[in-house]
């Protein structure tokens, strides 16, 4: 069986710079407090929700001073977060930093969240008084700081990189019911990656995250049972799990299930669905669909021949930087292929494809520049095509 991805690229993606962007976070957490005050921050205070009820009125600039008058009367974390809010949101950056601070002092683990969020700046990202703070945060039980700490600790960004004390994290906030701590360390449970293997309480964490219908939880989930699992019964849930999160835009669930139709369903009505599943990844960006689409439409595998959708599909895996498409590619104009023989665009694509470590490219340039195709000789760059060739084979980084 295909290895399946767990996480969409395009998530991918937006996990790094959601921890790379300070403001983005603040924004979050402020969205937090607004709409989540009582269950994120654990408020019981009569007086501050009653600010906070205040605050987040219909009438908001009427309800202001009311609100604000609540969390003077009271002198809690809770109170100097609301505080916190409504300088913020009127523009006095200054006065919000004071009371974040002083909430911050008070030790309640979302307000020293904010407060280290507030300070991190490009230009801080390596201050003792952050780390501390986000530490101070994450030990005070707030499952916000421990999946961020974890992320921070697996990345290498503000503390030394270390993957296993941030899967440790990871796993301290999915226990406090962190959503996305619980779908980032299920699957590493299960699987044993960097963890002692626990693939029951792996399932569990995905199966809550999966509750809200988040189609990048339904995806893991599927892909959990269908490698575990040898069961029919488990199977076909794997399956409804997949559908349901390729409905909800899920790229990776598109591509897994149409992978598991044509591997393992196996019938014309399996490869039928699987062909417009991979379409719809191809669609939405993700290259090895696409790069599976040219292959199929150029074989015929598991559909009809078609030169013209197999050139299609081609340049758009191409163009998404598929390296063995590319290949592809070249050789079909350097050839003369099915295609009208152009050298121009046969050394574009090789050249593309040399850029993305496929080592046929390089060989394929190594025999272009010492004379083949009709080409005119270049000794000096057949030879840097033969150094790079050394290399690739050698498992090193080329140097393009």
């Amino acid at each position: 069986m295909c290895k399946f991805d767990e996480l969409d690229q395009e998530k991918r993606k937006e996990h790094l710079e959601r921890i790379q962007s300070h403001q983005v976070w603040i924004e979050e957490l402020e969205q937090k407090i607004r709409h989540r005050a009582h269950d994120e921050c654990g408020i019981e205070n009569a007086i501050v929700i009653e600010g906070f009820n205040a605050f987040f009125g219909i009438r908001r600039k009427r309800c202001r001073r009311t609100a604000k008058r609540c969390f003077s009367e009271d002198k809690s974390a809770a109170s100097m977060l609301g505080l916190w809010l409504i300088d913020s949101e009127s523009g006095r950056k200054r006065g919000g930093l004071v009371w974040i601070k002083k909430a911050s002092a008070k030790g309640g683990g979302y307000a020293q969240l904010a407060y280290a969020k507030t300070l991190w700046t490009p230009k801080q990202r390596n201050s003792q008084i952050i780390k501390g703070l986000f530490l101070k945060a994450a030990k005070n039980n707030c499952p916000e700081a421990q999946y961020e700490v974890g992320l921070l600790k697996r990345f290498g960004l503000i503390f030394k990189q270390n993957e296993h004390d941030g899967k440790i994290w990871t796993l301290r906030a999915a226990k406090n019911g962190h959503r996305l701590a619980m779908l980032t360390i299920g699957m590493d449970l299960a699987l044993g990656r960097g963890l002692e293997p626990n693939p029951k309480l792996g399932q569990e964490f995905l199966e809550k995250a999966a509750e809200s219908g988040d189609p990048l939880a339904l995806n893991s989930l599927a892909a959990l049972l269908a490698v575990l699992s040898n069961d029919c019964h488990q199977q076909k849930q794997a399956v409804k799990l997949w559908e349901k999160a390729a409905k909800g835009g899920s790229i990776s669930a598109q591509r897994n299930l149409a992978f598991y139709l044509i591997e393992e369903v196996k019938t014309k009505d399996a490869f039928k669905r699987a062909m417009q599943l991979f379409k719809a990844a191809a669609m939405n960006g993700h290259e090895e669909a696409a790069a599976v689409l040219f292959e199929n439409y150029d074989t015929g595998r598991w559909t009809r021949k078609n030169r013209k959708l197999a050139l299609r599909w081609g340049l758009h895996a191409a163009n998404l930087g598929d390296a063995n498409s590319c290949y592809n590619l070249g050789v079909l104009y350097l050839e003369g292929q099915k295609v009208d023989r152009d050298l121009r665009k046969a050394m574009h694509w090789l050249r593309k494809a040399a850029k993305g470590d496929e080592v046929y490219a390089w060989e394929l340039l190594e025999e272009i520049y010492e004379g083949s195709y009709g080409m005119r000789r270049n000794p000096q760059k057949a030879i840097e095509c033969r150094k790079q060739i050394k290399k690739l084979k050698q498992g090193s980084d080329p140097d393009i």
